[in-house]
């Protein structure tokens, strides 16, 4: 309560009997979290920027690193997956082939950015709109084998706790 004359609404009580409650803030957009802000990082530039898929498809290792996101540690697949797809410039998958961007940078370690490099004036027109929303959403909708990949578990941790929606 501000004033002595208000009731607070979570207990009824006026100023001088409530304990103050934790207070919720719901943010405009969606920003990293910071202890795991060089994993969402990692994370980001392995999935298609379009359609959220990883950046693997028929991979002779994801087998491989299925059995291992069940039984390492989650940075250690996070790294593994960073890899196999640094390289990768196009989604490899059929119903999508967007380019992907060449650099993702971190700004007052709140807001992750992709970067684009652009030959020609032309291609400018079909870079796609990435808003910190959109990558909440990336992470919010992977796959649950892409989650188990990452090491990460799909019911317990899922991959959009590491962007922060409410303080």
């Amino acid at each position: 309560t501000t004033t002595n004359a208000n009731c607070c609404v979570t207990c009824g009580n006026f100023s001088e009997f409530c304990t103050g409650h934790c207070g919720r803030i719901t943010l405009f957009q969606s920003a990293a979290r910071v202890s795991y802000f060089h994993v969402s990082l990692k994370i980001l530039a392995s999935l298609c920027i379009s359609c959220g898929k990883l950046l693997l498809k028929d991979h002779p290792r994801i087998a491989r690193l299925l059995k291992l996101g069940a039984t390492g540690s989650y940075k250690r697949c996070v790294n593994e997956v960073s890899k196999l797809t640094s390289r990768v410039k196009v989604c490899p998958h059929d119903d999508c082939g967007t380019k992907q961007p060449d650099l993702w940078l971190r700004w007052e370690n709140l807001i992750i950015r992709p970067v684009f490099y652009i030959s020609k004036e032309e291609d400018f027109a079909h870079l796609p709109i990435i808003t910190p929303n959109h990558l909440h959403c990336m992470l919010k909708f992977a796959s649950p084998d892409t989650i188990r990949i990452f090491g990460f578990d799909p019911i317990f941790s899922p991959l959009e706790a590491l962007m922060e929606r409410v303080l």
